[in-house]
């Protein structure tokens, strides 16, 4: 009986130091984990920062198009309008 309780704390107390292991890598790769968001973060931030400087240009190339293409069908029904008389 002496031995049975024996073996029974032995292998309780290898299975509680693989739990603290366990419990050592998850922390470190919990760690790993938040560093990685943290940088996506920080990227995600710029990257919002260099959309919004480059939006006035978006919009400035989206009229300066608008207008072209206006233009172009303007002149277009010009163009078939004259050649029809």
């Amino acid at each position: 009986m002496v031995m049975d309780l024996k073996g029974k704390l032995i292998t309780t107390n290898e299975d509680n130091k693989l739990l603290e292991k366990m419990s050592k890598l998850t922390t470190l790769k919990y760690l790993e984990m938040e560093n990685v968001v943290v940088n996506i973060s920080r990227n995600l931030k710029d990257l919002s920062q260099k959309y919004a400087i480059l939006q006035s240009y978006l919009d400035q190339v989206i009229l300066t198009e608008e207008q072209v293409a206006y233009k172009l069908e303007t002149y277009w029904k010009k163009l078939e309008e004259s050649t029809r008389s």
